[in-house]
């Protein structure tokens, strides 16, 4: 891949915007390619892609970046996304352009080998797995990349500072994915669920955005609620 023009296609509801510094790494310092652009598509009201954008702004400053703010429905991003990369197909065919779908939904391994059909070349990079995609995609999807060791770049700040964008976008996608429950939190198995989805797939990840959360503490009359 060296000498190759990669655009990023990024589902902001699946996957989270630590990723983005694997991607950096794995394209640019491990293969010798090129992040030259991404479109980013989202729900709840941007804030998982402004996440992204400045993730992908501190990594390749002066990146190409377009941030698309999709209605709070069922595979809006999705939707969005595809429609998207259908747009600029064409510039997937040549040899020195590339195309990265950042997402384990299914629907993208069935529009990679479609785009694929038509000489474009696509590949598939998430978090966690997704032995479907892994099943129905197996000829080119990107193999699982090495997650960051860290949630972002700040997190030598104190816990008296205010929470880094990501963590903020969970806890906003916590509170309006998650039912708040009579107590006033939010099941321990609900968020951890969610934070699955997110990406976030071991045990220390979830702790760690957890600890992240300002004045998280556990509630209810069985302690099985997390409170903030």
């Amino acid at each position: 891949m060296c000498g190759v023009n990669f655009s990023l296609f990024v589902d902001a509801d699946n996957q989270p915007a630590r990723f983005a510094r694997s991607l950096f790494e794995y394209i640019e310092k491990a293969s010798g390619g090129k992040i030259v652009s991404a479109t980013i598509a989202g729900k709840n009201h941007g804030k998982l892609n402004d996440a992204w954008v400045k993730e992908l702004e501190n990594l390749s400053p002066g990146i190409n970046i377009k941030s698309i703010v999709v209605d709070n429905k069922p595979n809006a991003a999705d939707a969005a996304l595809i429609l998207h990369l259908g747009k600029d197909l064409q510039v997937f065919c040549q040899e020195s352009q590339h195309a990265i779908i950042v997402s384990r939904d299914k629907i993208f391994a069935s529009a990679a080998k479609t785009a694929e059909a038509c000489g474009a070349k696509i590949f598939l990079a998430y978090l966690g797995s997704s032995k479907e995609i892994e099943k129905e995609n197996k000829n080119n999807s990107i193999s699982v990349l090495p997650i960051a060791k860290t949630l972002n770049p700040s997190s030598s700040r104190s816990k008296k500072d205010s929470p880094s964008l990501e963590i903020k976008a969970v806890i906003d996608r916590i509170r309006s994915t998650c039912k708040r429950k009579k107590d006033g939190g939010y099941s321990k198995s609900d968020v951890g669920l969610l934070l699955v989805k997110l990406g976030y797939t071991t045990g220390k990840e979830r702790k760690s955005v957890l600890r992240q959360i300002p004045g998280i503490k556990t509630c209810g009359k069985s302690k099985q609620e997390w409170c903030f």
